[in-house]
């Protein structure tokens, strides 16, 4: 009877393995045979509503946010959910230290108080189509290699080609990218229409959007209702249109329903956004590479910023604020990294590589597929080949990267060298003493770390020994017309030709070219890692006979699980939910990732939770769930069996870091903020009331 028992528990948790995990892309979904799927996890609302062209459906009310985050439509007109991490650096960019929208936070109290935010845009997926045939004829015909069609800027440059040729060419907003599935083995274009006026509704302030901070990053339990509200704005059309005075909130056809009724352990989640990669498909070799070749050579020169910006950003409250989007995105990223590092060991992602490169060459040797016996193999060799080179490359470009501000003045200063007009907007872009001092002392650590950890015996500066290396950025900071605003003006102001050529910038720009000559040859590796990982992920979905998700892309996705609590590795077990009282616990005066607001206390103090408190008269915070997602995915709905909102997607655990590489429903787990918590936020907190009224909230 133990043997039966254990059995039927094994075929409960492959199911539950196999439902979880994947990212799908909903035009494959009767291909991949999904609907039982759904319907087993349990989705009751008309699988046909999940991605629709013709008729309502998600597709209406799931969005690109900014620059690559996801965002759902929440009223009928036109407001947006998303997370606050999500609009930090436009918030950031607006703000100001007596309207400092991003530490204070902005609570609109009517239409007439929402604010423009420059540069912001939101797009609609307006349609997506399978071209694979199409853009494989095309390849032929203009005899380009398929391994370039992986390249961004090219598939961009062919979907903007072919926009032109569609009903949609003249439509307001319209773009249109070609993208690669299964490492080039399949193509969709995908139709977006952007609308470029949105407006600031709700943000809260830092020390309660990121309650927490870098401390409880990727960390699980959490306690932060990491949310913003925007709306989209149209004009008397309803099209897309630049911020003006005249143009009215978007009418929308659909917008997502509320429900607060809450979670439970085990109740179905789905989640639609926009996750950024994955690379679930990936040999031994590219897996080494990744820990030992490519993380360190982003996780090094990361931290050495952040320690930098860091010491700036106590000393000054100006700097403090200026600095805050950058911080934030070094240690979001190195912290990604250095889990996924952890990852590969932990759970002996290498050795597993191995078995599945085993299996393949078994199955294909058995099926007649001769191309497909020793092509893991070959791409382990390129990797081994480019590892060291790579490496040194990567840390060497983290430091020029910094100087590219003086090749663009430099550039201009030329331009302008015998005009009056616009030399003292030149001068402007210069760096200030404080900006070039803190520059200076980062270049110089920067330089020391790269002579430390470059592994190729000549090195990719060009600089000679490190010795002469710091010399030359001294000499760079101290004596470059284009490192201080004064010594601009007097050369531009007598037209100094002489001590324009003799400048210091223009020996960097040699290194500089010398530096992208290094890239240019790394060329042909693109070309033969491409070709080789195209026919690898062939022979995977062939021998898998296409049942995977197809690796995230920055495109359209579903995923769907179940809320659950989280076993770490060590055992420890935690709750799948948080409340309000757990943000009080961790406060701490002495921390600042800890301080707590004012208001929180004073409306914790006085149970003030509105209708929004469970049963038991706690204010739910955060839950997580067992949803498949990634960076992208920032800001999703997450929402419940029959589509109705339940949260706002904003992290994903430590534990679970090695996601991106390999699903494990044991460990990943995504963090959401729970809607009752962001309404809560929104009108008892924040006095958003209106926000409030305009919402389809289910009881």
């Amino acid at each position: 009877m133990k043997k039966l028992f254990l059995f039927i528990a094994l075929l409960v948790g492959a199911f539950q393995a196999r439902a979880d995990e994947g990212m799908w892309l909903l035009q494959m979904i009767q291909e991949q045979h999904l609907v039982d799927s759904l319907r087993k996890a349990g989705l009751q609302m008309p699988v046909s509503e999940l991605y629709s062209e013709q008729h309502p459906s998600l597709r209406e009310v799931v969005g690109i946010f900014g620059g690559g985050c996801t965002g759902e439509i929440i009223s009928k007109d036109g407001l947006i959910l998303t997370n606050n991490h999500c609009g930090f650096e436009s918030v950031h960019a607006m703000s100001t230290m007596d309207k400092n929208y991003l530490q204070d936070g902005f609570f609109a109290k009517s239409r007439a108080e929402e604010v423009p935010v420059p540069e912001l845009t939101f797009r609609f997926i307006v349609r997506i189509e399978d071209v694979t045939t199409a853009i494989q004829t095309y390849a032929r015909r203009e005899k380009i290699n398929l391994a370039v069609l992986t390249d961004d800027e090219v598939l961009e440059r062919i979907g903007y080609k072919w926009l032109m040729d569609t009903e949609y060419a003249n439509r307001p907003g319209m773009d249109a990218r070609l993208y690669s599935f299964y490492s080039g083995n399949r193509y969709y274009m995908v139709y977006t229409q952007e609308f470029p006026d949105i407006r600031l509704v709700v943000n809260p302030p830092q020390n309660v959007a990121q309650f927490g901070g870098n401390s409880d990053n990727w960390v699980w339990p959490r306690h932060n209702p990491d949310f913003a509200i925007f709306r989209i704005y149209a004009d008397e059309n309803g099209n897309p249109a630049e911020y003006s005075a005249a143009n009215k909130p978007l009418k929308c056809r659909r917008a997502l329903p509320i429900s607060l009724e809450g979670v439970s352990e085990g109740s179905y989640a789905m989640i639609m956004g926009f996750p950024g990669q994955t690379q679930r498909n990936l040999t031994a070799g590219q897996l080494s590479f990744l820990k030992n070749d490519y993380y360190p050579a982003i996780i090094l020169p990361f931290k050495l910023k952040m320690e930098h910006l860091w010491k700036r950003m106590q000393a000054d409250k100006a700097e403090n604020l200026a600095l805050a989007n950058d911080y934030f995105d070094l240690g979001n990223a190195s912290k990604k990294f250095e889990g996924e590092t952890v990852v590969i060991d932990r759970e002996r992602l290498i050795e597993k590589a191995h078995t599945r490169a085993t299996q393949l060459k078994a199955w294909a040797q058995k099926n007649n597929c001769p191309e497909y016996v020793h092509v893991a193999e070959r791409l382990d060799s390129v990797y081994r080949v480019y590892g060291d080179s790579i490496h040194d490359v990567m840390l060497a470009g983290q430091a020029l990267r910094m100087l590219n501000g003086l090749f663009r003045v430099a550039e201009k200063a030329q331009d302008y060298m015998f005009s009056e007009e616009e030399t003292a907007n030149i001068a402007e872009n210069v760096l200030s003493k404080a900006e070039a001092k803190n520059s200076h002392a980062l270049m110089k650590d920067m330089i020391r770390l790269y002579y430390k950890e470059k592994r190729l015996p000549f090195n990719v500066f060009d600089f000679g020994s490190e010795k002469e290396a710091l010399s030359f950025v001294d000499a760079l900071y101290t004596k470059s017309v284009f490192t201080d605003s004064v010594r601009m003006q007097k050369m531009l102001k007598k037209k100094d030709q002489k001590a324009y050529d003799n400048d210091p910038v223009f020996r960097l720009r040699e290194v500089r070219e010398k530096y992208l000559s290094i890239i240019e040859a790394y060329n042909n590796f693109d070309l033969t890692k491409g070709d080789l990982e195209a026919t690898f992920v062939r022979a995977l979905c062939e021998m898998n006979e296409w049942s995977k998700a197809p690796d995230a892309n920055s495109t359209l996705r579903l995923t769907y699980g179940h809320v659950a609590d989280l076993h770490n590795v060590e055992g420890q077990k935690y709750g799948y939910e948080t409340t309000l009282d757990g943000m009080i616990a961790k406060e701490d005066a002495k921390n600042p990732d800890y301080v707590l607001h004012p208001r929180m206390r004073e409306l914790y103090d006085a149970k003030n939770y509105g209708r929004y408190a469970r049963k038991d008269g706690k204010l739910p915070a955060c839950f997580i769930t067992t949803n498949d997602i990634t960076g992208g995915n920032s800001g999703s709905p997450v929402l419940n069996a029959k589509g109705q909102l339940i949260g706002c997607a904003f992290d994903g655990n430590l534990e679970g870091l090695g996601g991106d590489l390999e699903y494990d429903i044991k460990l990943q787990r995504t963090i959401a903020a729970d809607i009752r918590f962001i309404l809560w936020v929104t009108e008892i907190f924040g006095g958003s009331r209106y926000v409030i009224d305009e919402l389809n909230i289910v009881q």
